[in-house]
Order: structure tokens, then sequence, then C-alpha cells
């Protein structure tokens, strides 16, 4: 039931994603814009919108490890161990 559950949200955030894109597209035909034509603002909304999206990749991956992993930092692990050991 689940699976059926994701693959619903999967399919239907596609389909608002390529409705989102057609209504773009007539958007700029309103404005007699053309939509492919690269500019210096296209430039910075794509480099900052990959910045933020690298750093929220980054940032769950740290928080993933953190949770999973019980020990990042060797020289923690290290001393764990040895005070295992030791009592």
């Amino acid at each position: 039931m689940t699976g059926i559950l994701v693959g619903l949200i999967i399919a239907v955030s596609l389909i608002v994603l390529v409705q989102l894109l057609r209504v773009n597209e007539l958007i700029s035909q309103v404005k007699n814009e053309d939509p492919n034509l690269v500019n210096d603002q296209d430039n910075q909304t794509q480099g900052v919108l990959a910045f933020l999206i690298m750093g929220v990749l980054f940032l769950g991956s740290v928080l993933w490890q953190f949770k999973y992993w019980e020990f990042i930092f060797y020289h923690l692990q290290v001393l764990y161990m040895a005070l295992q050991l030791i009592l």
C-alpha cells in the first residue's frame, strides 16, 4: 500500500511539473519573449538554486550520517573503544 502511495505521489509531482512548464511557456508567448534565450539573470538564478540544492543535500547527508553511524569522528571512536576495553 505504501508503494502505491509513493508511486502516486511521484506521478502527480511529475504531472504538476509538466503543467507548470507549459504554463511558463504560454506566459512567455503572451509576453513575446523567447524562453530559450539565456541571459545573466537566468545564470544568476540557476547558480543560486544549484548552491541551495547542493547545500540542502549535503546537510541531509550529514544528518543521515549522524543518525545511522554512531561515531563519525575517529578520535571519539578510539576513545569509546579504549574505555570499553578498560571497563
